[in-house]
């Protein structure tokens, strides 16, 4: 999963879970009108293990993952400004 800068229209919640081979998976959201401009805020967690083949042999597809995103818009005059994080 990736999270790309996107704007959020209110409160967004995902959870997850796979039972072929273990695997994890959190994501919130949240986006708001805050005066002249905006603040959107996305956070991502996402963990896996190793996976077994069908004769029993192990498989390097383990990884963890937290991602983050932090982003503010406003106007000042003419001006629009955005700050991403």
């Amino acid at each position: 999963m990736q999270i790309f800068p996107r704007r959020f229209g209110g409160t967004r919640v995902d959870l997850g879970y796979s039972s072929n081979g273990d695997a994890n998976f959190q994501s919130i959201g949240w986006g708001a009108k805050a005066g002249s401009g905006r603040w959107d805020l996305g956070l991502v967690r996402r963990q896996g293990s190793n996976e077994e083949t069908p004769a029993g042999g192990e498989l390097n597809s383990g990884f963890e993952q937290l991602s983050g995103l932090l982003r503010r818009t406003w106007t000042s005059g003419e001006t629009s400004w955005e700050v991403l994080a």
